[in-house]
């Protein structure tokens, strides 16, 4: 035997026919084998939970029997570490099961082992679909499968289904206040818009009301700066305006030269009698 180095001492009391990863090795010839998670005996000393790739060592140019089994350890904290990486919220988790539905990892395998918790283990096992939902009320959870076919595990992922709802009506809650938000804010724009439009017309309705059967004086004319169809608008009625002033004047001060002329007539015909 050569364990790692070389430094190490084997377990004496170790016997490989009672190991599971040395037995599958050795029935399934010229195939790797992955166990599950277990506590390893074959180090002096040391009794550390791993995952044990392994497989026969054949000797084709010899005897051509099994001359043994070569084995890797993955240490169990490696794959802890992965999953544990993986949040699902406050009450989700994730854990493994290998082709026969044994655990590879849970983050309560110790408990699992003792007895003292329970998992749904045949459910997921025998499930035909990626997605499974088990339990009542606030025990009602939802497991989504995804099983590899290189090493024939089935990752599992644990959420409970009240937590799940409560983040979804969380969700709902932002997307119908910001549904309120951007209601406001387009009413406000509206409002905006709307009033840069109906000011201008208000402004020249008043303009005409003030005109009609009155002069305006040009202080009193509306004023709109906009370059749109409503400033072109108040520009044209401002020229009618203005026009109309103007012919205004112009018709007074005709009537007033044509008064004066008259007058000028008249005198001229009252003058010759008085000095007959």
């Amino acid at each position: 035997m050569l364990i790692n180095s070389g430094y190490q001492a084997i377990n004496p009391d170790l016997d490989l026919s009672t190991q599971e990863w040395y037995t599958n090795a050795v029935d399934n010839y010229n195939q790797y084998c992955l166990s599950s998670s277990h506590v390893q005996h074959v180090i002096k000393g040391q009794r550390p939970w791993v995952i044990t790739l392994s497989r026969e060592v054949h000797n084709f140019y010899g005897t051509g029997n099994s001359d043994g089994v070569v084995f890797i350890d993955l240490n169990y904290s490696a794959i802890s570490e992965l999953c544990d990486q993986n949040s699902i919220g406050d009450k989700g988790y994730v854990f493994i099961l290998d082709q026969d539905g044994n655990i590879v990892y849970h983050p309560s395998q110790q408990q699992l082992y003792n007895e003292l918790q329970t998992e749904n283990i045949d459910i997921v096992m025998n499930a035909d679909t990626d997605t499974v939902v088990t339990g009542e009320g606030d025990d009602e959870k939802i497991y989504t499968l995804a099983r590899s076919e290189i090493t024939g595990w089935t990752i599992v992922g644990c959420m409970n289904m009240a937590e799940l709802l409560k983040s979804s009506k969380e969700a709902n809650n932002i997307y119908v206040m910001t549904a309120i938000v951007l209601v406001v804010i387009a009413m406000l724009i509206s409002s905006f818009i709307a009033r840069s439009i109906t000011l201008p017309i208000q402004k020249l309705r008043d303009s005409m009301e003030k005109g009609a059967g009155r002069r305006l004086s040009r202080q009193q004319m509306s004023v709109i700066p906009s370059q749109n169809e409503i400033g072109s608008l108040t520009t044209s009625f401002n020229v009618m305006t203005h026009k109309i002033e103007d012919l205004m004047a112009q018709n007074v001060h005709e009537q007033e030269q044509k008064r004066k002329s008259e007058l000028k007539a008249l005198q001229s015909q009252i003058n010759p009698h008085f000095l007959v």
